[in-house]
């Protein structure tokens, strides 16, 4: 197969190993090999030849048609005809119409490793687990054919802006890379962040080799950016290495069809020690909570994706300091200063408190959200992801006929059913369903307090605990609704996720405390504000220990599932008189660990506790500081989880938190309006109206029914909510998303970029010259002369 059909991608030439002694995916298969029962009872059942074909031609991406007769010449086609030949051969050797799946598991993955070995040219490594009831392949990809890889993809790349840009790539040698940045790219605001650039080995149409070492950064085995060019250096780091393998692989195979078939059992990437081992200590440990999160030390080792879920949580906490002191005043003015003067004074002072806690929860949400905004596309400019198109795989579960896309030309699996609208319109029935029946939980409880109402902080708490078991049982529903719809990419598969959980969760968790604050006829002590307040404090108790668990399930379950192995292991070497490896290795250690597949779950109890801050603070002014306390607290457990608790994610690259900055947009919006109408109608700082008579005397106070028929709080709510979201709508409208300094800096990142592409220039003519382009004359065409005779009158 090597050296006819196909041809490597790049000889190893003058690349040395050493850059490379990590390795960048694994591939955890069953093992067909094993003649124990318990290990081949799932691989030895018959399936029809005719299945096995079809998941055949779905993993190696082969279609029979005519047009791929016609185009025999083609690499694919030849490519094609190797594979389909090789399962001819297998076919022939079945002699029936079934076969065992295991023979079939076996046979698919001998063909992925001389995929691996022979057309993709990876590194790989195989061995059994410590029972002999998986098997474990690593692969790596050399420096050589990651730098190829990453130049047929157009992977971005930090471009090197040490060197002088006046100096050619060939007058240019290794004595000018001392030459500060500084010296010839001034650190102003949009030059601070070094250009980013689609890796190139060759420079424009091919005309010269590009010097590596000049044009980009490189970095040392250990991720960090290295100075010497005699140092082992790599273009990439780690988690671009992972990207780039995991392009090598999926555009040769079907990943999604093997995890759905259970011929790979899971794939991950690995740690890396050194750059984990920081992370543990300077970021999942509990005792630095008082330092500032890594983010780019995050980011390297975990990919925009997760570290942009961080970087919105550190800016949450930083903007809950400013709700957290106006809380803290407002909670001492209406609970203390009342020994200070006298009554009547002591109210005015603290709802004028409560009215101006309100409004700066308004106004400051708006700044939230905008602000972000604006923040966000400032990572996306350091990160050079702004102008990402994440080219998704197809999800593993969607259902469909392989063949090929007639948009794109890609082959590729086609869901030709319209069934699938139907199926996603009976979702959001179902939710709407669950929401109903969590609407007659909550309603039954309020009965029960009105009943029994010496039980009142008894009931509250049944309240808190039903809230978060009705968002356990309703999540493993919503998935389970959300795979049955059959949604092509994953992105697509999140979003319709996530809009039917949170529609769900912001009934179940916020509906008691609109019924406290708004429908209630009766209150505990006729006090609707003191029952809102705990409410409050006791959803806040339940879900600090609730998070508790976020660490403490994981641990337990993985510490309980590598001790009945231990004990089977320890039994069976008895039994046999053998012995066997009791010990795991790192790769099988990590392969035990549950999968962390999107910060989903993480960024929907900061959103829901976001919608508690701004919804209803006003009704308990301590809730912003718990709140700023309890999410110091939510980052080190997400980094321990991460760090500890779970496997390796992949580096999914992101240029901002998504459909997420419309959900909290939307959340603002309802703060606005809630604080309002808790300040008007349940708080009822406007019930002091006085009532004067025709000479001006006042006679007493309209009382708060009189109000409401008289539809004066009806009008200070109104007027006070347009007041809020004007002013929403006006920073909205004033305020750029984009900082000019990021968009200054992506301007002059396409300069530099070119300039380091284009042989040093983007001047025209000198792009005519190196790309070898000139304008010809047009055949027949007059020469004109300058001459007052040539002129031509138009009348």
């Amino acid at each position: 197969m090597a050296g006819t059909v196909y041809e490597p991608l790049m000889s190893n030439v003058a690349i040395t190993s050493q850059l490379d002694k990590e390795y960048h995916q694994v591939f955890v298969f069953p093992n067909f090999f094993s003649t124990d029962p318990n290990v081949i009872e799932d691989l030895s059942h018959k399936v029809p030849l005719h299945q096995c074909h079809d998941i055949y031609n779905t993993v190696f991406k082969i279609i029979s048609t005519h047009q791929e007769v016609e185009m025999s010449e083609m690499a694919s086609v030849r490519r094609a005809n190797w594979i389909k030949a090789e399962w001819d051969s297998f076919s022939l050797d079945t002699n029936g119409e079934e076969i065992e799946w295991r023979l079939f598991v076996k046979k698919v993955v001998d063909m992925l490793v001389r995929i691996f070995q022979e057309e993709l040219f990876l590194e790989i490594k195989v061995f059994y687990s410590r029972d002999k009831d998986e098997i474990f392949m690593q692969v790596k990809a050399s420096e050589a054919n990651l730098r190829v890889q990453a130049d047929i993809m157009d992977y971005m790349t930090q471009i090197n802006i040490t060197r002088p840009h006046h100096l050619t790539y060939e007058n240019c040698d290794t004595n000018h890379t001392s030459i500060s940045a500084s010296d010839v790219y001034p650190k102003t605001g949009y030059s601070t962040v070094c250009p980013y650039a689609k890796f190139q080995t060759k420079a424009a149409y091919q005309r010269h080799d590009l010097n590596i070492f000049k044009t980009y950064k490189t970095y040392t085995s250990g991720g960090k950016k290295s100075r010497y060019e005699k140092e082992m250096n790599s273009a990439f780091r780690y988690k671009d290495k992972v990207r780039i393998v995991f392009d090598m692989i999926a555009s040769s195979v079907d990943l999604g069809a093997l995890l759905e078939n259970q011929i790979i059992l899971s794939n991950f990437c690995l740690h890396t020690e050194p750059e984990l081992n920081y992370l543990k200590e300077n970021w999942a440990s509990f005792t630095k909570f008082y330092k500032s999160q890594p983010l780019k030390a995050i980011r390297e080792y975990y990919g925009e994706k997760i570290s942009m879920y961080f970087a919105y949580l550190d800016y949450y906490i930083f903007w809950l300091i400013f709700p957290t002191i106006f809380g803290l005043i407002a909670f001492i003015a209406t609970r203390f200063y009342k020994n200070l003067v006298n009554f009547e004074e002591n109210l005015d002072f603290s709802e004028s408190l409560l009215l101006l806690f309100s409004l700066a929860l308004s106004i400051g949400s708006t700044l939230l959200d905008q602000l972000w905004t604006r923040k966000e596309s400032e990572f996306a400019w350091m990160w050079g992801t702004t102008d990402m198109i994440e080219v998704e795989q197809q999800r593993p579960t969607f259902k469909g006929d392989y063949e090929t896309d007639k948009i794109t030309g890609q082959k590729r699996k086609i869901r030709h059913s319209k069934m699938d609208r139907c199926k996603r319109s009976l979702g959001f029935t179902i939710t709407f369903t669950f929401s109903v029946g969590v609407l007659a939980m909550i309603i039954a409880i309020f009965i029960a307090k009105r009943e029994y109402g010496n039980y009142i902080n008894y009931f509250s708490l049944l309240n808190a605990v039903q809230i978060r078991f009705m968002n356990v049982v309703h999540r493993v529903v919503a998935k389970k609704l959300t795979e049955w719809e059959n949604y092509e990419y994953d992105s697509q598969f999140n979003n319709a996720l996530t809009i039917k959980l949170y529609l769900f969760q912001f009934i179940n968790s916020y509906a008691s405390l609109f019924y406290i604050a708004f429908f209630k006829d009766t209150c505990y002590e006729n006090n609707c504000m003191k029952e809102l307040g705990g409410q409050l404090f006791w959803i806040l108790i339940i879900n600090t220990f609730l998070n508790l668990t976020e660490l403490g399930m994981p641990y337990l379950r993985n510490k309980w599932a590598l001790y009945q192995e231990s004990r089977k292991l320890e039994s069976e070497s008895k039994d046999n008189n053998d012995e066997i490896k009791l010990n795991l290795t790192p790769t099988e250690d990590e392969a035990k660990l549950p999968v962390y597949e999107t910060p989903l779950d993480d960024y929907m109890e900061l959103v829901i506790n976001y919608g508690y801050v701004v919804m209803f603070s006003v009704a308990y002014p301590l809730f912003p500081l718990f709140s700023f306390i309890l999410n110091i607290l939510e980052v080190r457990v997400d980094a321990y989880k991460l760090c500890y608790l779970c496997q390796r994610p992949f580096p999914t690259p992101a240029n901002s938190i998504g459909n997420w900055i419309d959900i909290i947009r939307t959340v603002s919006i309802f703060g606005a309006l809630t604080n309002t109408a808790i300040l008007v109608f349940t708080a009822d700082v406007f019930d002091q109206t006085e009532i004067k008579d025709d000479l001006g005397n006042v006679t007493g106070k309209q009382s708060l029914s009189e109000m409401y028929k008289n539809g004066d709080l009806w009008v200070r709510f109104i007027i006070l909510e347009h007041l809020l979201l004007l002013f929403k709508f006006l920073l909205i409208s004033l305020v750029s998303d984009v900082p000019k300094k990021v968009k200054d800096g992506l301007c002059w990142s396409k300069r530099i970029s070119e300039e380091r592409t284009m042989h040093g220039t983007i001047d025209p003519s000198d792009k005519k010259e190196i790309r070898n382009l000139a304008f010809v004359k047009t055949p027949g065409v007059k020469e004109f002369y300058l001459d007052d005779k040539n002129i031509d009158t138009i009348v």
